[in-house]
């Protein structure tokens, strides 16, 4: 702050001395003023508006990333889902099988016995 007053009180005594002994008339001088100061002008709203523009570009990308992120939360949240009731469905499956394997084992081993009574001719172990 300490440079930028003595800059513009510079700037402002150099604009004053240049309208005192300018040699343009009154009304030509304000004419040309009144059009630079167009000129600034111009060029302020057009930096503003892109400014502006730009502002809501960036806002634009950050719901978009707010969206996505909402989403991928969302997938995540859903596939862990889906995976738990997988594992749960495999381990009821895996259950099944192995009680059926061993009904059918113990089923086989009774048969086993089975036929070699018959065949010994023992037949206090029948069933």
């Amino acid at each position: 702050m300490r440079g930028l007053l003595p800059l513009i009180i510079g700037g402002l005594i150099g604009a004053t001395y240049g309208m005192l002994y300018t040699k343009q008339s009154g009304a030509d001088l304000r004419a040309h003023l009144k059009q630079s100061n167009n000129k600034v002008g111009d060029f302020f709203k057009a930096m503003f508006s892109a400014d502006v523009a730009g502002i809501k570009n960036a806002a634009a990308g950050i719901a978009s990333a707010k969206v996505v992120q909402d989403a991928w939360s969302k997938t995540k949240e859903v596939a862990g889902d889906v995976m738990e009731k997988g594992k749960e469905a495999v381990g009821s499956v895996a259950d099944k099988a192995g009680e059926a394997v061993e009904t059918v084992a113990d089923k086989a081993k009774e048969g086993v016995e089975t036929v070699a009574d018959k065949v010994t001719g023992d037949d206090s172990k029948s069933v």
